[in-house]
């Protein structure tokens, strides 16, 4: 069973922490401007429960190292908040991989912000800038991924967030934020199948843990796995006809041992049409029970039908 790497992309300023057009790290006391906003903490620690292999990123527009009347705000900077950021969410037991940021804006974003002053040097429609993915392209690149083999997830209070997953195959989650009304329109005008709206920070990490969640089947025979319990009971006229049915199903070599026997949904279904219509010919009371994989400790074995685990 080949299983997809994960990776969770988030923005900072208004999915994380609060934005007030704070430019943060353009004041002398930016620390004291950083409020993690409701249910971050919690979502995140739902995240990092059920899906204990995925990276997490922060993936940060950082305009303000840009605009020349924020002195203060240098990409030294916006490094040194970024980090720091990142080791408030470590105290409070969350580990982040890493983060991406990129310091360039558009040529629109000038036109837009025609308050402030901007470096000339720092103008131009860069890759990095959301909704371009080129930050997500270099954390694929850092961990030696590839977007086909990688569930690449983008949260965000923008609508450029969710088009940023768009842009490189992935799944894009608007989480709204107060400040910015205006993103829910905008993101309901993106039609994709692959996009979605969450009603709180919260809700968008309980829908990629939904999406995320792979289930196995076990079935049993008064309590005892059909697999064991199959060949132990196997009278000799159903011999020739169980052997034609399990072919599909790969026999691992294992040592001595306590283990129990799942089946993939692929394998879930193949067994249905095959060795069950054998085994409820004399296996009574045959149950099927689900259970999620990450609730299993220790995978000694699997393969796109089963997994195998041992019992300790």
């Amino acid at each position: 069973m080949k299983r997809k790497r994960v990776l969770i992309c988030l923005d900072r300023d208004g999915t994380i922490i609060d934005d007030n057009h704070y430019f943060l790290g353009s004041q002398k006391n930016w620390k004291n401007k950083i409020r993690f906003l409701p249910g971050v903490i919690l979502g995140l620690k739902l995240l990092k429960k059920k899906l204990p292999n995925a990276l997490f990123y922060i993936t940060t527009n950082q305009s303000g190292i840009a605009i020349l009347d924020f002195p203060l705000l240098t990409e030294k900077r916006a490094n040194e908040v970024n980090k720091y950021l990142l080791n408030l969410l470590k105290r409070k037991g969350i580990r982040f991989n890493g983060y991406e940021s990129c310091r360039y804006v558009s040529p629109d974003y000038v036109k837009e912000n025609s308050e402030y002053n901007f470096d000339e040097n720092l103008i131009r429609n860069d890759p990095c800038r959301k909704p371009n993915p080129g930050m997500v392209k270099t954390i694929l690149k850092k961990h030696k991924l590839d977007k086909r083999n990688t569930n690449i997830y983008v949260l965000g209070d923008r609508a450029s967030d969710v088009q940023t997953a768009l842009n490189i195959s992935g799944f894009g989650i608007l989480t709204p934020f107060k400040r910015k009304p205006e993103e829910v329109k905008k993101a309901k005008k993106i039609k994709s199948n692959h996009s979605y709206i969450s009603k709180s920070f919260i809700d968008a990490c309980e829908f990629i843990v939904k999406r995320e969640t792979i289930y196995l089947y076990r079935f049993t025979t008064n309590g005892e796995g059909v697999f064991s319990a199959g060949k132990r009971l196997l009278p000799k006229e159903l011999i020739f006809e169980v052997n034609e049915r399990r072919k599909w199903l790969i026999k691992p070599n294992l040592f001595k041992g306590n283990y129990k026997f799942y089946l993939t949904e692929k394998g879930m279904k193949q067994y249905k049409k095959t060795l069950y219509l054998s085994h409820k010919k004399y296996l009574p009371n045959i149950k099927m029970e689900k259970v999620e994989i990450s609730g299993i400790k220790l995978i000694i074995y699997e393969d796109e039908y089963q997994v195998v685990e041992k019992l300790v």
